[in-house]
């Protein structure tokens, strides 16, 4: 898709239209990182998330 940039005060955004949003499960929070001369903006990681599989292989109850 191809869009343009927006001023918003003294930067400049894109709008992201509500079927990607949709699609990649995006909230009011997200990751945004660069890689190389592209922009990723996903979900935030939750830091926590896989712990109780981990402990689980860890110390088998």
């Amino acid at each position: 898709m191809k869009t343009t940039l927006v001023s918003i005060g003294n930067s400049r955004g894109v709008r992201i239209p509500k079927p990607f949003i949709d699609q990649c499960r995006l909230s009011e929070e997200i990751q945004m990182d660069i890689d190389g001369d592209r922009i990723i903006i996903q979900s935030p990681r939750k830091s926590r998330s896989a712990w109780d599989e981990a402990f689980a292989v860890m110390a088998p109850v």
